[in-house]
């Protein structure tokens, strides 16, 4: 396409006829993305070329990729969340992240989109903690506690690093004393901490908490039978790490558990 010279024209991605430019996201939020391409032609005017993509809820890969038509120089991009219908745009940093690249040819533009910030040309903002605060996200459950009970999952695409957490452990009416504690784990089930083992039983019930600034096991009073406070792990987790409850003794299957925590998310390329 020539040499371009010094100045305004040698600012920017040359590019040719053909050429692919690929607009991939991954979100927790339902929601159309676009990625604007203000091209420079070698004859011409500039001009703007809009590339769109829908993003599921679920943090899988959305992509979609636009074929370079007349050759010249990209000198601005901007990636931004354009909801259609029932979708909603993203509200924290951390919920949607995309990348605008030329593939087999390099980065255009990297980085989370929320209010008030759309990536732009030669940006690129790792994914994860790394790169800035996460988006507060609410993890709640209650079910019966069974042979043991997964609470909470780190989802595909997604790294959490939990702030605080609370939730009760309910014995049925079944006569026995319960041998209930939680583990955190790794995504191949593998116990790397644990709390104390608590002993409500019949009709009696265990209050736990956690949170990221509390640093020892303790036993303390909670106001009820029996209670647990711990410290969550440092830093953020990748997916497949949880949190599971047991009862070592196997009382009673109908034993109850609850929930109720917050996780900050960052989702991430997968």
């Amino acid at each position: 396409m020539g040499a371009i010279g010094a100045g305004r024209d040698s600012i920017g991605v040359a590019v040719e006829v053909g050429d692919a430019i690929k607009l991939s996201v991954w979100s927790s939020i339902a929601c159309t993305f676009r990625g604007m391409l203000r091209i420079r032609p070698l004859l011409g005017k500039t001009a703007s070329y809009p590339i769109e993509v829908t993003a599921p809820s679920t943090r899988a890969t959305a992509s979609v990729i636009y074929k370079i038509e007349s050759a010249g120089v990209i000198d601005s991009v901007m990636i931004e969340a354009t909801p259609k219908g029932t979708e909603s745009a993203p509200t924290q940093r951390g919920q949607s992240y995309a990348k605008l690249e030329i593939p087999n040819g390099g980065c255009l533009s990297c980085g989370y989109v929320y209010p008030g910030h759309q990536p732009a040309l030669n940006e690129f903002v790792e994914p994860g903690p790394a790169g800035g605060p996460g988006a507060i996200t609410r993890v709640n459950t209650a079910a019966t506690v069974g042979a043991g009970r997964i609470l909470a999952t780190v989802p595909t695409g997604a790294i959490w690093k939990w702030k605080v957490g609370t939730g009760l452990y309910s014995a049925s009416a079944t006569v026995g004393t319960r041998n209930a504690f939680l583990r955190w784990r790794d995504s191949g089930a593998n116990i790397y901490d644990k709390t104390a083992e608590s002993g409500p039983t019949a009709n009696q019930s265990l209050r736990y908490e956690f949170a990221e600034n509390k640093t020892s096991l303790q036993s303390v009073g909670l106001a009820t039978n029996a209670s647990q406070e711990f410290p969550s792990p440092p830093g953020g987790l990748p997916a497949g790490h949880d949190l599971f409850i047991l009862d070592s003794s196997a009382i009673d299957g109908l034993d109850t558990v609850s929930l109720e925590s917050i996780a900050e998310e960052w989702v991430v390329p997968n």
